[in-house]
């Protein structure tokens, strides 16, 4: 597939699945609540930065186990409904993930999603289901994006658990990935679906491949890594704003 256009100076939605990431982007932006559509569990924040109107979009909480709603199907419900009834130019996958040190990635590193995102736990061994399961959805072009905010970009890939399993890592390393979460290749699938362009920035909070358990590190980095995701996705905002990349 080739690389989508984003159009700048319009509607950009975020889409985030934690408050612990949300709450320092919408504190830096001032963002204040709008409402959600009836019955939903989502917490939505609008803002305005420079040009563009910048929605904040959380999963919310879990109802059964009241917890922050993670993974992928809370967000492709999130994404759908903002999608559906805000009408965004641009949708942005921002949130932490995992990382490896054996290729290059520290904690507190920021990696922009390029050349697309992809799953690693949908393993269907049929021709052609075999590569819907692993999606590879790509996202849109970036210009001089991660330059410009200092992030990396690489590959990132999306499963429904916190560790990786043998399985899971070969299709990880196979596909050269620098991140690990458990949203972003979700949001890029339903943003392909409605025909809406995708990005994604994420954090790396634990690496899978040193001694302390992914658990450990997460909670250990989350509210460092938070504040300095806002930091960099504060910078892309304003750089999306006054850009128009891949026109």
């Amino acid at each position: 597939m080739s690389e989508r256009t984003i159009v700048s100076g319009r509607t950009i939605a975020v889409v985030m699945a934690m408050p612990d990431e949300a709450d320092p982007v919408i504190a830096a932006l001032g963002a204040e609540p709008i409402p959600v559509p009836t019955g939903r569990p989502h917490r939505w924040w609008a803002t305005q930065v420079e040009s563009a109107r910048v929605v904040i979009a959380v999963n919310g909480d879990d109802r059964r186990f009241g917890i922050p709603a993670v993974g992928p199907e809370p967000a492709v419900l999130n994404t759908a409904a903002v999608i559906d009834h805000l009408h965004p130019d641009l949708v942005i996958s921002a949130g932490t993930a995992g990382g490896w040190a054996s290729r290059g990635g520290s904690i507190g590193k920021v990696y922009l999603a390029h050349p697309h995102v992809i799953r690693h736990d949908r393993r269907i061994d049929i021709p052609v289901f075999d590569e819907f399961g692993l999606g590879s959805f790509p996202v849109a072009t970036a210009g001089e994006l991660a330059a410009a905010i200092g992030a990396e970009p690489g590959v990132v890939t999306t499963g429904g658990s916190l560790d990786e399993s043998p399985h899971d890592r070969r299709i990880i390393e196979a596909a050269g990935a620098v991140a690990k979460d458990m949203e972003a290749a979700a949001v890029a699938h339903t943003c392909e679906i409605l025909g809406v362009p995708f990005m994604a920035l994420k954090v790396i909070t634990d690496l899978h491949d040193v001694p302390a358990t992914n658990a450990e590190q997460f909670t250990a980095n989350l509210a460092t890594a938070s504040a300095r995701l806002a930091g960099h996705l504060v910078a892309m905002l304003r750089y999306l704003a006054h850009h128009n990349p891949g026109a």
